[in-house]
């Protein structure tokens, strides 16, 4: 899927004349991003990666995550239930998870499933630590300390093997969605990065 959604990336970038641009991958969008710089550093100035997945298998967590198997349940059984059960994984701060949030997620899902049936989806994501020390780009790596989509182990390796990398983390119960859990911090650190 990575290549097919890089594809596209760069099917838009050149739709639009758009030659060279900043790429943002957050979690399973990483992957085609990191795909993108590999195959066409040329097109991409700087890279920030949210949670990439992709980044292999964990080592000091547990596999697979509870965020997973959510996600899994309600694929199987689409249901408004499984759907705040999920939110619960991506947004652990009671405060930020609204109902309206969850109602909007749910929204969004079914009329996504309605395109195309999440169960026919094809599954798992392609392993591109391979790629890693092959990016020239700069490339900035996010996290949130309690993700529970995708383990912060990957930002060890996104560490250990991207050449040219800068990392933050969040803390405390940050969840999956540190640009919306801790906007003005991400914008703090984001936009110098690509200045």
């Amino acid at each position: 899927r990575d290549r097919y959604y890089a594809r596209a990336v760069r099917g838009f970038m050149d739709a639009r004349g758009i030659g060279q641009a900043h790429l943002f991958g957050p979690s399973m969008g990483a992957t085609p991003m990191i795909r993108l710089a590999h195959d066409q550093p040329d097109r991409v100035m700087k890279l920030v990666l949210k949670s990439p997945a992709g980044m292999g298998p964990n080592v000091l967590t547990p596999s697979p995550m509870d965020g997973i198997l959510a996600l899994e349940a309600f694929r199987l059984a689409p249901t408004y239930e499984n759907m705040t059960e999920l939110m619960r994984r991506f947004v652990p701060r009671k405060d930020l998870l609204t109902k309206e949030m969850i109602d909007a997620r749910f929204a969004s899902a079914q009329q996504a499933m309605k395109l195309a049936p999440a169960k026919q989806l094809p599954g798992g994501l392609a392993d591109i630590r391979a790629l890693l020390p092959k990016l020239t780009v700069p490339t900035l790596v996010l996290w949130g300390r309690q993700d529970r989509m995708v383990a912060m182990d990957g930002v060890l390796a996104a560490l250990a093997l991207i050449p040219n990398v800068e990392a933050h983390l969040w803390g405390g119960d940050t969840g999956h969605f540190v640009e919306f859990e801790h906007a003005e911090a991400f914008n703090r650190v984001v936009t110098p990065f690509l200045s």
